[in-house]
């Protein structure tokens, strides 16, 4: 920054390297420079401040308060300071001016102003000297009463009016400036001590604010700490649970490995004792042939040739017509096949215990959680369902709450969203079950427009459970999970054109409530349940579409699935001994060979081998 004249800049010897040194200098430079301007400077080069010393502070204290038009008067310590303001605008300071009462005074702000104005001011500080002067003369001889301040007519002959009428004016002005000063030393010192205890107070407030967070903060950090224990915890239990269930899956695949191979090796046992069986029926043929020839001459038969053809022997042609077993029979199932399903069954929370696989054996069937009727049309898409030849619709029981007997209308809309998704599936529509929160009638209403509606549609059709009444739920909606398989049975029976047969009822209210299992009938298997026949029922007859069973050419065999049940047991169960075993030529003759007879014990005994070893080996 340029300045002109009287400015003058402070430079500091090389040999003044501190700060209090420099300190020391600067006064000295400025007490023996008196009324001096001087440029007080950074230590990048860059003026700060403008500052001088003066023999009479007070005087430039006055003169710089009457120079300018706006001033601000502060007090600070031991001096004064002056806020030197815009004319136009009281709030915007221009210039700050300490005046300190060691003599030193420093400007800070607008400093090429006070500089421009340095002169004036100084012309102004000379008046008030003067006048500073007399009144310190006058102060060194002081009147010791107002009385004695009067001159006496002596004197107040060589005394000018004028200065007469000024000693009482003075007089009083020096009065009120005491009085002042009283004042103004009083209103710092309490102005001292209001800023003090607010300061001690908010410094309080600050301390407990922080002593409070840091608290709150340390107890976070321990919470967080113990949640970070407890994860540590649980995350070395999941640890440890996962190695178990490593080494148990890795304990079932070597079981399933031994399985397998004692499979194939009961497999290759089945085989050989097959090859033995062959061979033994044709060392029999042998010596019938050749018995056959020696008793052909003799016997009446000669005179009817048809009577002399061999019989056909039934247990040798049961056995040939019996099928291999087929390794891949008793293999694990195959994978899920990748294909569209054919039946689409779409249900609510009711469903939750059916299997479709086991429900539908011989069809690709899917299950579709179903909770409401929205649901139901989000789902019905061909990108959801593809295009499956029947759609099974169990839903809007969950939707009588929001919409009471408005849901016909709901369930209407889902009828023809699946007709034109699907013209040409068939589609079974399941009526509404009761409910105990809902009077009966309310459901039967909704059931009658919705049997109403379907009646003249070609491809959809109804699914009633007249025997699922209020007495079948656990709650108030949800069936017994052993009834579960009363409705499957129903939507599979609509499903397959299957006759309606009535479903056992189970009812709470009678004199025995037992399990329905136990009012079944020992060869009954539900709908959902395995296809295997339990242990000493009588067989039953094949299913539309499933594999006939084996016949054993032997004996009826039991389904035991003991595999130490020993054959004696099963010998009172077989048939007696045919005559149509025998050949005519035995007949005539009156018996059997003695080694047929064994070799009828020997088969005998071989198939009951392979019937137990089928059974085994079909459980795996």
């Amino acid at each position: 920054m340029q300045m002109s004249s009287p400015l003058t800049t402070i430079q500091y010897p090389s040999e003044v390297k501190s700060d209090t040194a420099r300190k020391t200098y600067k006064q000295k430079l400025l007490t023996n420079n008196p009324e001096t301007l001087f440029a007080d400077l950074f230590k990048t080069g860059e003026v700060c401040n403008l500052i001088f010393f003066s023999d009479h502070p007070s005087a430039w204290h006055k003169a710089i308060i009457n120079h300018y038009p706006s001033v601000k008067k502060e007090g600070i310590y031991n001096g004064w300071k002056v806020k030197i303001r815009e004319p136009h605008d009281p709030d915007s300071t221009v210039m700050t001016v300490n005046i300190y009462k060691n003599g030193t005074v420093m400007i800070q702000g607008d400093l090429k102003t006070f500089q421009a104005d340095y002169r004036t001011i100084g012309e102004i500080v000379k008046h008030e000297k003067a006048v500073l002067s007399e009144s310190s003369s006058s102060e060194q001889n002081p009147p010791i009463s107002t009385s004695d301040l009067r001159p006496t007519p002596a004197e107040a002959e060589h005394i000018s009016p004028s200065l007469l009428r000024a000693i009482p004016l003075l007089q009083e002005h020096f009065t009120k400036l005491e009085m002042e000063m009283v004042q103004l030393r009083e209103t710092v010192l309490k102005q001292q001590q209001l800023d003090t205890c607010a300061a001690h107070n908010e410094l309080q407030r600050n301390t407990e604010l922080l002593t409070q967070r840091l608290s709150a903060l340390t107890q976070q950090t321990r919470k967080l700490q113990t949640e970070k224990d407890s994860h540590q915890c649980e995350l070395t239990a999941l640890r440890l649970q996962l190695e178990d269930r490593e080494q148990s899956t890795a304990e079932m695949r070597q079981q399933l490995r031994e399985i397998q191979e004692e499979r194939e090796q009961q497999h290759s046992q089945i085989q050989a004792l097959r090859e033995q069986v062959r061979e033994l029926l044709l060392a029999r043929e042998e010596p019938e042939q050749t018995h056959r020839a020696q008793t052909l001459p003799s016997s009446p038969g000669s005179q009817h040739p048809a009577l002399s053809a061999e019989r056909p022997d039934p247990a040798r042609s049961q056995l040939s017509q019996r099928p291999l077993p087929d390794s891949s029979s008793h293999s694990s199932p195959a994978p899920a096949s990748t294909e569209e399903p054919e039946i689409a069954l779409l249900i609510d929370s009711n469903g939750k215990f059916i299997d479709v696989k086991k429900l539908f054996p011989q069809h690709r069937a899917v299950k579709l959680w179903c909770p409401t009727t929205d649901k139901a049309l989000e789902l019905l898409t061909e990108s959801q369902l593809g295009r499956p030849s029947h759609i099974i619709i169990h839903t809007g029981t969950n939707d009588l709450w929001s919409q009471q007997d408005r849901v016909s209308n709901s369930l209407r809309a889902v009828v023809d969203k699946a007709r034109e998704t699907f013209p040409n599936s068939k589609i079974i529509l399941s009526t509404l079950l009761q409910r105990k929160d809902f009077h009966p009638n309310t459901i039967n209403k909704i059931n009658s427009r919705i049997s109403r509606h379907c009646a003249l549609l070609p491809n959809v059709h109804l699914a009633h459970h007249p025997d699922l009444d209020t007495e079948c739920l656990y709650d108030h909606v949800h069936l017994y999970k052993n009834l579960v398989h009363i409705l499957a049975k129903r939507l599979k029976d609509v499903t397959l054109y299957r006759t309606n047969q009535t479903s056992p009822r189970w009812s709470r209210t009678s004199p025995n409530p037992a399990n329905p299992s136990r009012h079944t009938p020992a060869n009954y298997i539900p709908v959902h349940s395995s296809s295997r026949a339990p242990t000493g029922a009588p067989p039953r007859g094949p299913l539309p579409g499933a594999p006939a069973p084996r016949q054993d050419p032997y004996r009826q065999r039991p389904l035991n699935n003991s595999p130490t049940a020993p054959a004696a047991e099963a010998r009172p169960q077989q048939s007696p001994t045919q005559p149509g075993r025998l050949s005519y030529a035995q007949a005539v003759s009156g018996g059997a060979d003695h080694p047929n007879a064994e070799l009828h014990n020997i088969q005998h005994m071989l198939s009951i081998i392979c019937s137990h070893l089928l059974t085994h080996s079909g459980q795996w």
